[in-house]
């Protein structure tokens, strides 16, 4: 049994590469302008093939187009994996986007289909009049680049009050079921001083990586 308690070692990812850009803002006779004042090209790893470097996060994009031709296969009843096949021989070049890409592309469509615009509506003007009741209530929210709701945290008087003196080990939980929109429900719980679970905050999330 100890042999499984044993922390796992993994070994680092880091490998001490030096290649970097520095650029520096200047201005030259009153116009702003950058300037590259030290650059390191050399790198002391393999760098990533044309295909890897697709499906970095930086690089992952599905356009108006791909998302119009995805939401007709959505609705003609394909799987994900045809949807993406359809696209990549019409597009006739290497997709930008991957299969979860078109998943939460998919999961987000169908969140605006079954009316989270006004529900999220309502659950933010919710916590803003409970906000304006209670000084001591604290809520927070994100949106993403297409003005939706996507993460949401809210935290009342008591669980301020409990974290405040219990913080010292805090745990986030996201382990409850999905709701109808596929967000995670996630709490942060701590321990008293008696050994019991105590609520520290609450909220919603689009996944777990947030």
């Amino acid at each position: 049994m100890e042999e499984y308690m044993k922390k796992r070692v993994r070994s680092s990812a880091r490998c001490g590469c030096l290649a970097m850009i520095q650029i520096e803002q200047k201005f030259v006779y009153g116009t702003e302008k950058w300037q590259v004042i030290k650059h390191v090209l050399e790198h002391n790893h393999d760098l990533l093939t044309s295909v890897e470097v697709r499906c970095l996060p930086a690089y992952r994009l599905i356009s108006e187009e791909e998302r119009r031709k995805i939401l007709k296969y959505m609705k003609a009843g394909l799987r994900t994996s045809d949807m993406i096949s359809l696209v990549h021989v019409e597009a006739a070049v290497e997709l930008t986007f991957t299969h979860v890409d078109v998943k939460n592309f998919l999961l987000r469509a169908s969140v605006v289909d079954q009316g989270c615009y006004h529900d999220a509506t309502e659950v933010l003007k919710t916590l803003k009049d409970k906000c304006d009741r209670d000084s001591d209530f604290f809520f927070d929210f994100t949106v993403d680049e297409e003005g939706r709701l996507e993460n949401l945290l809210w935290v009342h008087n008591k669980a301020k009050s409990a974290a405040g003196r219990f913080g010292d080990v805090v745990v986030f939980d996201t382990s409850y079921q999905l709701n109808q929109y596929q967000m995670q429900f996630g709490f942060f719980v701590g321990i008293n001083n008696h050994g019991q679970s105590i609520l520290t905050g609450a909220g919603l999330l689009w996944n777990e990586i947030t």
